[in-house]
């Protein structure tokens, strides 16, 4: 079995897209039923056809530092339609690159505001932070979070 990597998410979803964000999360379809639901938006089937793309939003939280499991609740897999706040955490081994895909192709075209992009790889000591910057998602200037694993 491989290594896992952690992706913890808030951000605002952009108003044209909370419907599909709703049906994703509240619905819990997977990105090819969204898709069927959303055929304009053929980067969703792109995206529900890379490799354990269903591990995002959903995936189990698989050696990940133990604040991370104490903390859930602050991560809870969830949506608010009216403000368009997405959270959530998984990990899932990102050895094709999964999580950046994610990075590139679904959360500038869905979220219009980052509060909280981190991924942590289980082998490191301090995740990395992301935040979106003119419609991109980018390593932000802040250190990790120091996790000492």
């Amino acid at each position: 079995m491989g290594m896992h990597t952690g992706l913890r998410f808030k951000g605002i979803v952009k108003k044209e897209f909370r419907g599909l964000v709703k049906n994703l999360m509240v619905d819990r379809l997977e990105w090819m039923d969204i898709y069927e639901h959303y055929p304009q938006f053929e980067f969703l089937r792109v995206w529900a056809g890379y490799k354990r793309s269903y591990r995002i939003p959903f995936g189990d939280l698989v050696n990940m530092p133990v604040e991370w499991v104490e903390d859930s609740v602050k991560f809870k897999p969830n949506f608010e339609e009216d403000t368009g706040l997405w959270t959530f955490q998984c990990s899932l081994r990102n050895d094709v690159g999964t999580i950046e895909k994610f990075f590139d192709d679904i959360v500038p075209r869905l979220v219009e505001k980052s509060i909280h992009i981190e991924r942590f790889y289980e082998e490191w000591s301090r995740s990395q932070l992301y935040e979106i910057v003119d419609g991109k998602v980018h390593l932000s200037g802040d250190d990790g979070i120091w996790y000492g694993i």
